[in-house]
């Protein structure tokens, strides 16, 4: 009975335990890739502060001021020994988009076929952008940011670039690390928190197996004197006569009390049994029964109780005969007719009706109806009929003999079949019970 519990707080746990480790994964990655990128803007911005030092120095030491074409010539004459292997410094005259030089140690004219790419890119002065680039190597990853030099005669852009594919590359890996630690973590925290709430949900087993054993117990023991103190009732009933009127209506009173209190000690026992083999997860004997012939057994039986209220008691079925052959526990389906029809005869007055019919939906399933047109039940507490000890009218249902817990066992047969209960009413107009039953059959045998 409390698996669906258990399963229900695993999976609040692990939707808080999967929540913080998003957050967490997700923090971690985005401050380790903000710190990376934000030292790549680091290092292109040093790699651009060398290159306008050794720009201006350069032309400090020069004798008279050279043309721009004519400094270009002489860029390589100075001292590029800053610049790191995975780094680039291309200078482009902005006029005629040429490279007039390129500064890479490692490889020149790669350097020379990356700049088609980058003077292609937006990019504003001392902001870097990264993209990747299909070069001879493979796929690369690029930092890239521009700087705008103006001598006298000319004017240049100097792209400066870095190679970060094993920057780019590692922040790959950190993904799909961070990505299957989170899922082991899940996985390790989905069956901590599977594992705690059962060790949460043994005090509240023990409790509510407590709670049915008393309800067993007592039911059980309140049989015996109950059943001495209707033999004693009965007795005095025969000498009725006898007594004064105020005596014979006492008499009559605790008659009827004492069947109530028999009853509602008959439908505890059976709560608690139905509760007791829920919890263990014991399944429904199932056997072959004719399920018209059933309905019909249970029909003649509260014939005489309808007679007594001066109700038409009726029964229709609908099925055909190769559909009427039900797998179930014929017990139980007794018990459930019977509360239905007692139910129907009970808030049905004199002169009323109650109509039981059996009719097949589908091919593997049927529906068992239970209609009269007695009192109704009002739209508010339709929700609520299923639940213990619930009453609409309590003055009426004890009136009546009812305790509250006839329909409560109705929707536990129901739901142990795999069924289904449905109730629609109103008021002063009736009420209909509606059973779905889906029609099992052991293997090898043609529905």
């Amino acid at each position: 009975m409390f698996e669906k519990t258990r399963r229900r707080l695993t999976l609040i746990y692990s939707g808080m335990i999967g929540l913080i480790l998003l957050i967490m994964v997700f923090s971690f990655y985005f401050i380790l890739s903000m710190v990376i990128h934000g030292n790549e803007r680091a290092q292109l911005r040093s790699l651009a502060d060398k290159a306008l030092h050794e720009w201006k120095e350069h032309v400090e030491r020069e004798e008279k001021p050279h043309r721009g074409h004519e400094l270009a010539g002489k860029m390589e004459e100075m001292d590029w020994d800053f610049v790191l292997p995975n780094q680039y410094v291309i200078f482009v005259e902005q006029d005629t988009g040429r490279i007039v030089s390129s500064l890479q140690k490692k490889d020149p004219a790669m350097a020379q076929a990356l700049v088609h790419d980058w003077q292609a890119l937006a990019l504003e002065p001392d902001k870097m952008v990264i993209i990747q680039q299909a070069v001879q190597e493979g796929s690369r990853t690029f930092a890239v940011s521009k700087l705008l030099l103006a001598p006298e005669g000319g004017s240049f852009t100097v792209y400066l670039g870095e190679d970060i594919t094993g920057m780019n590359e590692l922040l790959r890996q950190m993904r799909w690390g961070l990505s299957f630690a989170a899922i082991l973590m899940l996985g390790i925290g989905t069956a901590a928190g599977y594992f705690f709430a059962g060790r949460a949900m043994i005090p509240i087993n023990r409790a509510y197996q407590r709670q049915l054993d008393f309800t067993a117990d007592a039911s059980h023991e309140l049989r015996t004197p109950l059943s001495v103190m209707l033999s004693s009732a009965e007795i005095l009933m025969e000498c009725k006569g006898a007594l004064p009127s105020f005596h014979q209506s006492v008499l009559d009173s605790m008659l009827d009390e004492i069947r109530r209190l028999i009853r509602l000690s008959e439908n505890l026992l059976a709560l608690a049994r139905q509760d007791t083999q829920k919890q263990s997860g014991s399944p429904l004997t199932r056997t072959p029964f004719h399920f018209p012939q059933t309905v019909q057994e249970a029909v003649s039986r509260m014939q005489l109780a309808a007679e007594q209220k001066g109700v038409a008691l009726s029964f229709h079925n609908g099925l055909p005969e190769e559909a009427a052959v039900y797998h179930g526990d014929r017990d139980k389906m007794l018990q459930l007719l019977y509360i239905l029809i007692d139910n129907g005869i009970k808030y049905t007055e004199s002169g009323g009706y109650v109509r039981v019919s059996l009719e097949r939906t589908s091919r593997q399933k049927i529906a068992l109806t239970v209609a009269d047109n007695g009192c109704g039940i009002a739209q508010e507490d339709l929700p609520h009929v299923f639940k213990r000890f619930y009453r609409a009218d309590k003055a009426r249902s004890r009136s009546t003999g009812g305790s509250g817990l006839g329909l409560s066992i109705a929707r536990q047969i129901v739901q142990e079949h795999q069924g289904t209960i449905h109730v629609s009413s109103d008021i002063q107009q009736g009420t209909v019970f509606t059973v779905c039953l889906e029609r099992t059959k052991p293997p090898g045998r043609s529905p």
